[in-house]
């Protein structure tokens, strides 16, 4: 995997914000996701990542999600640290996510919650990239 991606700022073409990202030491992808209001991610997809992940959600009460299409069902909270390359430096972020049930997302998704608290900011020009504080 590489540390940095290989042209200026962060890079990406496609019709995604999808990035290769280190998650609890795993290479995997990481969805930068602005319509997104929290970080969550699928039971499908933590159980790749953590095989015995049920040990370590924390539990929540009280909160009702709901998407476009359906109402999600939650299972709690999942903690871990992200390791998002970039042309400055790697960042690394302690992020708390919300672990569904039937989220149909094949990525860990990392919400506006942190992109607004880390300045990380997404720019659809003709390549796609995103930019950490104005870098």
């Amino acid at each position: 995997m590489e540390t940095k991606p290989n042209r200026i700022k962060g890079s990406k073409s496609g019709n995604s914000c999808i990035k290769e990202v280190v998650i609890d030491k795993k290479p995997t992808n990481l969805l930068l996701e602005p319509g997104a209001f929290f970080s969550c991610v699928g039971k499908s997809v933590l159980k790749k990542l953590a095989p015995n992940f049920e040990d370590q959600v924390l539990p929540i009460d009280g909160i009702k999600f709901n998407s476009a299409r359906n109402p999600k069902e939650e299972l709690g909270i999942f903690e871990t640290t992200v390791v998002l390359p970039h042309i400055n430096g790697n960042l690394i972020i302690n992020v708390k996510s919300f672990v569904m049930e039937n989220c149909s997302s094949t990525h860990f998704i990392l919400g506006n919650n942190y992109l607004i608290m880390y300045g990380i900011d997404l720019h659809n020009n003709k390549d796609r990239y995103f930019t950490i504080a104005d870098n």
